[in-house]
């Protein structure tokens, strides 16, 4: 995975991290008018133009209230994924919820924004899990680790710092990116077609784990049918 990169000069408010990777282009996710959902690209973009930390800190609380980033219609390239606990397995009552969105390029490559906020417990690790709706699956892509909880030696030196109780990151995932699961469940290290047909199927989850929650906190299927 292309490794996401820091607002260049603005320290990360505690409590969250944010960053940008390649969402540059004509094509990056935009904003829609709900303002229920955790909007990355408004709470990024202010925290970039924020000279002071204060002020950085106030652009962190608009992650949870200003307008998500805009679905893309009948787009089958287009991926979403909305977290919360009701969808763990078994089920969770939290206040934390997240956000996961992604566009398949031709290429394969997938380019995604994801966040989470509200976590009750201190985040630990946050992955893609190849699993359909109901049921665990092995991790196939890490959006963030921790000293508890490290990725593997293959993606640690891509895979962000997850922070608590919010995070927010961008990035493209390659088959560079992809760890498994294996075994079983027979996609392996470097698979980025199977991963790809995965998604496309609805059969991959986003789930962030916890110390209060170490199956998950707060989950959410991949879905590409808006």
């Amino acid at each position: 995975m292309h490794a996401p990169r820091s607002v260049a000069g603005i320290p990360a408010p505690a409590g969250t991290y944010t960053s940008r990777a390649r969402l540059d282009r004509s094509d990056r996710l935009r904003s829609d008018a709900d303002p229920t959902n955790l909007n990355l690209e408004k709470a990024m973009t202010c925290i970039s133009r924020t000279a002071t930390l204060s002020l950085a800190s106030a652009c962190v609380l608009a992650l949870a209230h200003a307008p998500a980033l805009a679905d893309k219609g009948d787009d089958p390239s287009a991926l979403r994924a909305r977290l919360s606990g009701y969808q763990e397995v078994p089920v969770v009552s939290t206040t934390g919820s997240g956000e996961f969105k992604g566009k398949i390029h031709v290429s394969g490559e997938i380019e995604y924004e994801f966040a989470y906020a509200g976590m009750q417990g201190t985040v630990t690790q946050a992955h893609i899990h190849l699993g359909q709706r109901g049921a665990n699956g092995g991790i196939t892509v890490w959006l963030c680790q921790s000293a508890t909880n490290p990725a593997p030696a293959a993606v640690a030196v891509t895979t962000l710092a997850c922070s608590s109780p919010a995070f927010a990151s961008s990035g493209v995932i390659t088959a560079a990116s992809i760890v498994g699961p294996g075994g079983a469940q027979q996609l392996g290290a470097g698979e980025l077609a199977e991963l790809t047909r995965a998604l496309r199927a609805g059969v991959a989850y986003v789930n962030v784990h916890t110390n209060l929650s170490p199956g998950g906190e707060v989950r959410g299927q991949i879905d590409h049918k808006h």
